[in-house]
């Protein structure tokens, strides 16, 4: 009597007698050894971890940081000694998240952060013009 089997290699079929069960027997398709009616148990299956599932990309984080600063920035404005740095940092941020997959959003805080940054030293220029006169 004889048995059909499968390469546990190359999947193809071959029959193979009670005799040969539980020895080496070499597969007529690819010439793989296995031993002819042995269960090879599958691999083991690791799982899979997204590690961008749970932190940002830096690029990412500089975006949104850009888009924060950018928003309080054009608020900050009207005290000059606030709203410098803050958009300085906005810009800054900004222009190292541009690359990153949140570019969009990248983009929106550096304009926000120039914007807020020029009219910071224009307050500042006004208020020293204003202070001298």
């Amino acid at each position: 009597m004889s048995v059909e089997m499968q390469c546990p290699r190359c999947a193809g079929r071959l029959r193979v007698t009670d005799e040969l069960l539980g020895r080496l027997v070499q597969c007529p398709h690819c010439s793989h050894q296995f031993v002819a009616g042995a269960r090879v148990p599958p691999p083991p299956v690791q799982p899979v971890v997204a590690d961008h599932m749970y932190s940002r990309p830096e690029s990412d984080r500089s975006a949104v940081t850009s888009l924060v600063l950018g928003c309080i920035g054009m608020v900050a404005w009207c005290i000059p000694i606030i709203g410098l740095p803050i958009t300085i940092i906005g810009l800054v941020m900004g222009i190292k998240g541009l690359d990153g997959p949140s570019r969009g959003m990248a983009v929106a805080g550096t304009v926000l952060s120039g914007i807020g940054l020029a009219l910071s030293v224009i307050n500042m220029v006004l208020g020293i013009m204003i202070a001298l006169s």
